[in-house]
């Protein structure tokens, strides 16, 4: 159970910014999930609660099996969705993909807000369509087998918090009776294997049920439980278990050099066998005896085959085991299709199993060509911030060829406030050293954090004024300027943080993060593409100002006629020049003769939404 007590918070942020407190980089839990919001916009009707399945049961979470739309009738197997399938947060899986139960509802953001919480609450469900066990006794050896982890790559759950199973009856008007449970503790980077018998007449009914329920924080993804490889099925004996399985346990995401998992086309092409690497690997488990595993990978582009690989034969000593795999890239080279702007390969390993489940047997990732790179894989399992006024952050890339950066795109997410009225300037910096040197341009737009990318794909462009030359080594990142929370997604999976991450408080050298993982920051080129902009740049409305240049006052169309607003001005270097205004009305004036001659900005902040324009007081 995590509590997290807001005054205290704020009393020690007090102390550190008016004392000789050393400041530092920071790394939390998540507050929200982007990708379980976009899941659920995807699947906007629910479906399949009506179905009554057979024994066996079986869910490995190796492909969507929530009710939705877009799940196939036959890989239904539950009734609700708050769960979160996922394959990035379990340690050491049985199978690829796990069902993640924790703090966030159903579309991803906290069941509650309320940071005093204190005691234990219920939180996600996870409940089995019916299942008709009418046919069943007492003798058949029915057994529910699920294996379950406390925390993985999240955030393990406290002695105080739970996981239960439940059992549902129709009689009684419908009972649900706990017949397991287990509390949190200590992070686990395994898989336990739970059996619990199905052994009571009351549940050899037409319409037999269970669900899995965590307890814990209700605020966030935090206390984190992951389920895999559930079976349900007769004649099981618990003390001579045999699985005959072998299966991908993680995603791969990459088939480039130095630590990509995206690069732009126009910057690959110039020397493609440079930037592929020389070997890739994947990892597999096998949960039975020795298995006779022959593996293969395949490269498609837009469904044609363009590489299939040699087998990777594994006979041996493979039983009972989890390995990784590494395998040589046979010269394969990503190929010149012809488009000058992008493109996009699906890789795919596969292996040719007799074994009880297929669906874990294949594995797939895209590898994107397109205008910007990337470390990461797309999914956070971090926040990582800096809680500072003036701090400034920079990451590290290397372009391959002198191009134009236009921008970066930046993945971000709310923890303990909202920093979305929160200011920040992008910066670019020459390399010097393996260190942010002279700074390459200049960036005195304001932009704000936005958390829209809850709803699309994570991801938020932000343009730099103009596009800047760059070519080899390079930073970008930006300079905050304000005290909160500026929460950034850091990917786990991948660890590239390391000697390209860095950081810097005011009157401070740059220092390099020790916290590992990708942070998932962009940078956007203009890559071949003669003109180009992101459907999800996040740029404020404009305001209109006159006159601009302003000597003593100035007058400001507001962007509505009968909505309230605050309004604040900020000089160049961020800092509030006047104080807050509460404003009304399609048209106000403003004195302005106490600024002195310069740069400044206006805010406007509205509900959910904020206007901006710049003028200048002569």
């Amino acid at each position: 159970m995590k509590k997290y007590v807001l005054i205290g918070f704020v009393w020690m942020a007090m102390i550190c910014h008016h004392t000789a407190c050393a400041q530092t980089e920071q790394e939390k839990p998540l507050r929200s999930n982007p990708a379980l919001h976009h899941n659920r916009e995807l699947d906007q009707n629910a479906r399949g609660s009506e179905l009554i399945l057979d024994l066996p049961f079986f869910d490995d979470f190796s492909k969507h099996s929530l009710p939705s739309e877009n799940t196939a009738e036959n890989d239904l197997r539950w009734q609700d969705r708050s769960a979160f399938i996922n394959n990035t947060l379990g340690v050491s899986p049985f199978t690829i993909g796990v069902a993640t139960l924790d703090g966030l509802n159903d579309v991803g953001y906290p069941y509650e807000f309320d940071e005093e919480t204190v005691a234990p609450a219920p939180c996600d469900t996870l409940t089995s369509l019916s299942i008709d066990l009418s046919t069943y006794d007492a003798e058949d050896n029915v057994y529910l087998l699920f294996h379950y982890q406390n925390g993985g790559l999240g955030n393990a759950a406290e002695a105080s918090d739970s996981l239960v199973l439940e059992f549902f009856t129709p009689f009684n008007n419908g009972v649900w009776t706990q017949v397991w449970s287990a509390h949190g503790g200590a992070i686990m980077n395994y898989f336990d294997t739970v059996f619990v018998a199905v052994n009571e007449a009351q549940y050899f009914v037409p319409n037999f049920k269970f669900r899995f329920r965590n307890f814990g924080t209700p605020t966030g993804a935090i206390d984190q439980w992951h389920l895999d490889y559930i079976f349900l099925n007769n004649g099981l004996d618990p003390n001579n278990a045999i699985y005959d399985e072998v299966a991908f346990q993680y995603p791969s995401n990459t088939l480039l050099n130095f630590g990509y998992t995206a690069m732009p086309w126009t910057h690959f092409l110039a020397d493609p066998s440079t930037f592929m690497a020389d070997t890739w690997s994947y990892a597999q488990r096998n949960s039975g005896g020795d298995a006779n595993i022959a593996t293969t990978w395949t490269a498609t582009l837009d469904g044609t085959n363009i590489h299939t690989s040699v087998a990777n034969i594994n006979p041996t000593s493979n039983g009972y085991s989890e390995f990784t795999r590494v395998v040589g890239l046979e010269d394969f080279v990503f190929a010149d299709d012809g488009n000058v702007e992008c493109a996009s390969f699906e890789v795919c390993a596969q292996f040719s199993q007799t074994d009880a489940q297929l669906s874990n047997d294949t594995m797939c990732f895209m590898q994107h060509f397109k205008n910007y790179y990337a470390y990461d894989d797309g999914s956070a399992e971090r926040a990582y911030s800096l809680d500072y006024t003036g701090a400034q952050l920079a990451m590290k890339f290397d372009a391959q060829i002198e191009d134009s950066l236009l921008g970066v795109f930046i993945y971000w997410l709310p923890f303990e406030e909202d920093a979305s009225d929160q200011s920040f300037f992008l910066r670019v910096w020459d390399n010097d050293g393996n260190a942010p040197g002279a700074e390459l341009g200049e960036n005195f737009t304001f932009h704000y954090p936005s958390y829209d990318s809850i709803s699309h794909n994570g991801f938020l462009y932000y343009a730099l004024d103009e596009p800047t030359p760059v070519s080899g080594p390079f930073f970008v990142g930006w300079i905050q300027q304000n005290a909160g929370e500026y929460s950034i997604g850091n990917d786990k999976n991948t660890d590239q943080n390391v000697g390209r991450l860095f950081y810097k408080f005011p009157g401070d050298e740059w220092t390099s993060s020790i916290i590992s993982g990708s942070l998932m920051i962009r940078p956007v080129f203009r890559s071949g593409k003669i003109d180009w902009s992101s459907v999800n740049e996040v740029e404020a409305p404009r305001l209109s100002v006159f006159p601009n240049p302003a000597a003593d006052r100035i007058q400001i169309q507001l962007p509505k006629e009968h909505e309230q607003y605050v309004l604040r001005i900020y000089d160049i270097a961020g800092r509030e020049v006047i104080a807050p205004q509460n404003v009304q009305g399609a048209q106000i004036e403003m004195d302005c003769t106490q600024l002195p001659a310069g740069v400044y900005q206006i805010v406007v902040f509205g509900d959910n939404q904020l206007a901006k324009t710049n003028f200048i007081k002569k």
